[in-house]
């Protein structure tokens, strides 16, 4: 993490005309914060990779299940989705009032992705997460993932960008993956399952889901072919792809090699050039870097299990691409409750099942939610992952509550509301 974001390398030079930060952050810091990004200005990259370093710092210190008491804050507001549009945020911060001690708030989860502004919006979220730790909380959604990333860049010089994407890996592992408020309202980002277990989120090592997308594991006759028509192959032959170029164009797929005659005349009508092999200090220095190698990975399909469906553990890295310190795969039980939380949805009808459109996580019905409130002596549900066309929505008996971005769900020490 430290090497990734070594922000005392890089000057800002007098001619930046944009906000400055200065650690430990003051309130002023955030809220010129969000007047600066309102007037379309950009955050230097130091200073962008020195928030995302104390944004870190503190994320790590805090449980994977956070619990909040209205006694000091007589309501707590939570916000769903952002998605990278910082106009919802602004008017939730005009409406609702900036954060303070006496405005406590929680956002549920997917502040990137889609819109413009994800960089701006995370900045602005880290820096009053670090003014306010006690009154400004932050969930993990399933957009807040590595892989889903990496289709957005940030508006920085590309030197920087990629530090940033790296930095940004870290920092979304760390996030809590659930709120509780007085041991009674439990706010997580997609659902529940029949399968969820609050004991067994709380305790298990959250950094270690980089992401929740999966590759399915191919059957046996699939790795059988796969062995056979490497094993025809000469070592002399093998150029790995690259993660830069799209996994249709890999060796495997061509009925060349990249360098021959073949592959240049290809190239001349292909739209993605094809690159000349790289040296083997390049590739083995890609090897250790355990960002490449998941973006490796995201070339390939990700889809994610059915409930029930048969699957082999995560593939381990192997020891000659090992990263110094670099934790283990979660256990597949440990994936799938994450999984549940960050991609379920709920259904009118009872029981659980295979959540199709998503591909991940399930639909859950109110006897499902009844169970797990049941069980844990809680009383409502609030969860986003959706959004609703009247901003806000309840089902399963009133207590699931869904609230999308631009709409305030003030938990109370009476009884959750929503206002518009």
């Amino acid at each position: 993490m430290e090497k990734y974001s070594d922000y005392e390398s890089i000057e800002v030079p007098d001619s930046y005309t944009g906000p400055h930060l200065s650690f430990p952050l003051l309130p002023d810091h955030a809220t010129a914060l969000v007047e600066a990004f309102r007037l379309k200005q950009q955050l230097h990259a130091r200073y962008v990779l020195n928030l995302l370093y104390e944004a870190r710092k503190h994320l790590a210190q805090l449980p994977n299940i956070n619990r909040l008491s209205t006694c000091y804050s007589e309501e707590i507001t939570v916000c769903g989705d952002l998605h990278g549009q910082l106009d919802d945020l602004i008017f939730i911060f005009y409406k609702n009032g900036l954060p303070s001690p006496e405005r406590a708030y929680v956002f549920n989860g997917d502040f990137v992705d889609r819109g413009k502004d994800s960089i701006e919006i995370l900045m602005v979220l880290f820096a009053f997460m670090l003014v306010y730790p006690k009154e400004f909380h932050l969930n993990r959604g399933n957009h807040e993932d590595h892989l889903m990333n990496l289709r957005y860049k940030p508006k920085h010089a590309w030197v920087h960008g990629k530090k940033i994407l790296r930095t940004l890996q870290d920092v979304f592992c760390w996030l809590p993956l659930a709120t509780l408020i007085d041991e009674k309202v439990l706010i997580l980002h997609g659902g529940v399952s029949d399968r969820t277990d609050l004991e067994l989120l709380a305790k298990l090592d959250r950094h270690k889901i980089v992401s929740t997308l999966r590759y399915k594991i191919r059957k046996e006759n699939d790795r059988q072919a796969e062995e056979k028509r490497k094993a025809h192959q000469t070592s002399s032959a093998q150029t790995p792809t690259p993660w830069f170029l799209p996994q249709s164009l890999s060796p495997p797929s061509l009925p060349f090699h990249l360098g021959s005659d073949k592959a240049h005349k290809a190239s001349l009508s292909s739209s993605v050039p094809f690159c000349a092999p790289l040296e083997h200090t390049k590739l083995a220095w890609l090897g250790r870097c355990s960002v490449d190698l998941e973006l490796e990975r995201c070339q390939q399909r990700a889809n994610f299990p059915g409930i029930g469906e048969k699957e082999e553990p995560l593939p381990q890295t192997s020891e000659a691409h090992a990263v110094p310190g670099e934790l283990p795969e979660p256990t597949l039980q440990e994936w799938r409750q994450v999984v549940d939380i960050l991609w379920s949805d709920p259904m009118m009808q009872e029981g659980c099942k295979a959540n199709t459109v998503r591909g991940g996580g399930c639909y859950f019905g109110p006897d499902v939610t009844e169970q797990l409130l049941r069980k844990y002596n809680l009383q409502f549900l609030i969860r986003s992952h959706e959004c609703k066309p009247e901003g806000y929505e309840f089902c399963h008996n009133r207590k699931v509550g869904e609230p999308t971005a631009a709409v305030l769900v003030c938990v109370s020490q009476k009884r959750p509301k929503s206002s518009s």
